[in-house]
């Protein structure tokens, strides 16, 4: 199979305007993403879906492959099915979806990730879970969770904290086999234009969650168990300081 990365990259964010292109300790974050994807993945093809040319010319500067999509994409997933149809690429080659504002994603993560999905004799959907480590985390509707069957495929996504244990108090909750998910994607070509043609659903919109769409149509989403939770994204100002402070420890190692 044929496994492809592209990173969504959208230049308007109510909270950090100009994401894409803050500066980290000398580099643009989404320059740095594409490094880090590449480093781990050096074997997949790998380019940036973005909205503005104000990304692509600082792209250009770097030689990092682009492909220009509409500004009005709701969300990663269409952008990348719109990708998917400009590049005109085959309906069973595989796509990973990982998000511009994630510098510090670890590779071993996503290595394993690509490694998880060759394994599949019939791949159509794949996604990344990781322990819950505290009640706060279980009890965070910010934090979604899922639940797995015997075969690893999601059966659920939620914000609430399932599996919900009716005869135990939330603070006596023993927290194993709970998992917290990670958003990372990986679809077929033909399974993403699948999820993207069709419309949100009442379970998607209450919870908000697009992959719950993907279940509703049928689709197997895979999920492999990662050991640990990975660095946290980029949405605020303060998170730009915590990575800008875990890149400079980097260098100094």
């Amino acid at each position: 199979m044929t496994i492809r990365v592209v990173i969504p990259s959208r230049y308007a964010s109510t909270r950090l305007p100009g994401k894409p292109l803050i500066d980290l300790l000398g580099l643009p974050m989404v320059v740095r993403v594409y490094q880090r994807v590449v480093e781990a993945l050096p074997e997949c093809d790998c380019l940036v879906a973005l909205d503005d040319r104000r990304i692509s010319q600082v792209l250009d500067e770097y030689q990092i492959p682009w492909v220009m999509t509409r500004v009005d994409h709701e969300s990663g997933t269409d952008r990348i099915a719109e990708v998917c149809r400009l590049a005109g690429w085959d309906q069973s080659d595989i796509v990973i979806n990982v998000q511009g504002d994630e510098p510090l994603i670890p590779k071993a993560m996503l290595g394993a990730f690509v490694d998880f999905i060759e394994a599949k004799t019939s791949f159509e959907m794949g996604t990344i879970s990781a322990p819950v480590e505290s009640l706060s985390t279980l009890q965070d509707s910010n934090v979604v969770k899922v639940v797995t069957s015997r075969e690893g495929k999601a059966i659920y996504f939620s914000r609430f904290g399932v599996p919900f244990c009716r005869d135990v108090v939330p603070e006596s909750i023993t927290l194993e086999g709970y998992k917290r998910h990670i958003g990372v994607y990986a679809y077929r070509v033909d399974v993403l234009s699948l999820i993207a043609k069709a419309p949100p659903i009442d379970i998607e919109m209450r919870e908000k969650l697009e992959q719950l769409r993907a279940l509703w149509l049928g689709v197997g989403i895979s999920v492999m168990d990662w050991f640990a939770q990975p660095p946290h994204g980029v949405d605020t100002a303060e998170d730009v300081k915590k990575v800008i402070s875990v890149l400079k420890d980097q260098k100094n190692d």
